[in-house]
């Protein structure tokens, strides 16, 4: 990681349980998805003050997650291209594969998706053997569960095998055997909060299924004793149904979204802590070797430590985010 002087936005009032310190972050080296329009959509390597393409999305095509194993050198992303030309837009998200330290490498298909399917939230497990997923497909307005798993390939020999049915957000513990998710109910899409005992095949419910009205974006604590996730600020809208509400992205520009705070939980459910108090709306986070997490919102990327929130990148149009290290 890259030390670099950047602008911290202080946050002295609103935080819970955080002391807020007013000095500069060490900033980790990221690769980071801008959502923004043709030329500018695509996945970057942001150190300090130098930024360089990864991969420049086709005009039309739309960036989802993605995840980096420091280990292979490899970024994994979910991307649906462009339509052949003269055709009409497909649903069809597949997760692609490219070296980050190769300069001017294509990115090659990893996981090919079938029309009208989406793969997402792509996760290396932590010795980056696995790569966890979601598989979504057969999603209408009259049954907008349609059909959702997670999946898990093992990337020696690309074996793949499901997991759990109505299951997103797939995140590994540290030690690699525990796997929290967000299961949600296929007809109200209501979601709540689960661990997944690899080993045993045990389930540890630590929210039910409807008790927030969303829930996104779940990280282990890098002790494997918390687990952190983004949560409205009050439990308390209705649900919608949509598939950003699927894919488990909060767009900026979606007018579906609604903001929340961070919070934390043990992994025993019995103490539930709310993190933050400054309310926003995320896209992507990634557990963080600078502080506990990094993630994207609509205030930028943002690095959320023991010492409050700190803006690393002030733009918000970045999307998808992952630390990078060699």
């Amino acid at each position: 990681m890259n030390p670099a002087k950047v602008i911290t936005r202080c946050l002295l009032s609103g935080l819970i349980g955080l002391s807020v310190a007013c000095s500069e972050p060490t900033v980790p080296d990221l690769l980071v998805v801008d959502r923004r329009p043709h030329p500018d959509h695509g996945i970057y390597l942001v150190q300090g003050e130098v930024r360089n393409p990864v991969f420049t999305a086709a005009p039309l095509g739309h960036l989802l997650q993605i995840t980096y194993s420091s280990r292979r050198g490899e970024c994994v992303f979910a991307y649906n291209p462009p339509p052949a030309e003269g055709r009409p837009p497909v649903l069809r998200t597949s997760l692609y594969s490219v070296p980050v330290e190769t300069p001017g490498a294509q990115p090659q298909i990893l996981i090919e998706a079938a029309a009208n399917e989406v793969l997402l939230d792509p996760v290396f497990s932590p010795d980056s053997r696995e790569l966890y997923w979601v598989r979504a497909s057969g999603m209408t307005s009259t049954s907008p569960g349609g059909n959702v798993a997670l999946q898990v390939t093992r990337l020696q020999d690309m074996q793949t095998r499901k997991v759990l049915d109505n299951a997103i957000w797939p995140a590994p513990a540290p030690d690699g055997a525990r796997l929290a998710f967000v299961p949600v109910d296929p007809h109200t899409l209501a979601r709540g909060l689960s661990i997944l005992h690899l080993q045993s095949g045990e389930i540890t419910e630590l929210l039910a299924v409807g008790a927030y009205d969303d829930i996104d974006a779940p990280l282990f604590s890098r002790d494997g004793d918390w687990i952190y996730f983004f949560g409205p600020a009050a439990a308390a809208a209705a649900a919608g149904s949509s598939w950003l509400q699927w894919l488990g992205i909060k767009s900026a520009h979606a007018h579906i979204n609604r903001p929340g705070v961070w919070w934390k939980i043990s992994v025993d459910g019995e103490q539930l802590q709310p993190v933050t108090g400054d309310s926003e709306i995320i896209s992507n986070a990634a557990r963080s070797d600078a502080g506990i997490l990094t993630y994207t919102s609509s205030l930028g990327v943002r690095l959320l430590s023991a010492d409050g929130v700190s803006t690393l990148l002030p733009q918000p149009f970045f999307g998808g985010v992952a630390e990078y290290a060699r």
